[in-house]
């Protein structure tokens, strides 16, 4: 799945650990490392995060709670988080999967999110009123902080309807 964002400048390419030709197309098309890509298929690969200077590669495994709970506990499975240029790429699993339809809508309530901010609402939302940030920006010095604007104030930006909607 490719998603175009910030006005054009950046894109967003979600691909399955199951999708073999998507995976070789990230390699040869984006020169993701067969590295990285193996990681990525793992299950039972371990959070971490790496960046390689030479290549611009940002790479963060991260260990994402699955939404059924099993035996009065949840699991976690590894997702690959990759910034490189101007793409932002995620790899899944089927327990996973769910990740990629939140940051669709967040793609959708906030086309100007670059890879970085986009990754990182991804992995940092908080349920709590009091962090109903979307987006904090910071040009000529000064930070902004942009709330979502259709996020009711008892709600986060994870919870509006945006995001309920994909």
């Amino acid at each position: 799945m490719k998603t175009v964002f910030g006005e054009g400048q950046f894109r967003w390419y979600a691909t399955a650990t199951s999708d073999t030709g998507g995976l070789k197309r990230l390699a040869s098309q984006f020169n993701i490392d067969q590295e990285i890509l193996t990681y990525a298929q793992d299950p039972h690969e371990r959070a971490h995060v790496e960046y390689d200077a030479d290549t611009g590669t940002f790479l963060l495994i991260f260990n994402v709670a699955h939404r059924e709970k099993i035996e009065n506990h949840y699991d976690a499975s590894p997702m690959t988080f990759i910034v490189k240029d101007h793409e932002l790429f995620t790899i899944n699993d089927e327990h996973t999967s769910y990740v990629n339809d939140l940051i669709a809508g967040f793609v959708k309530a906030h086309p100007e999110v670059t890879p970085i901010e986009l990754l990182f609402n991804a992995l940092f939302w908080s349920p709590t009123p009091s962090s109903r940030w979307c987006r904090t920006s910071t040009r000529n010095g000064a930070t902004t902080r942009a709330a979502c604007a259709s996020a009711p104030p008892s709600q986060s930006c994870w919870s509006c309807p945006t995001w309920a909607s994909g």
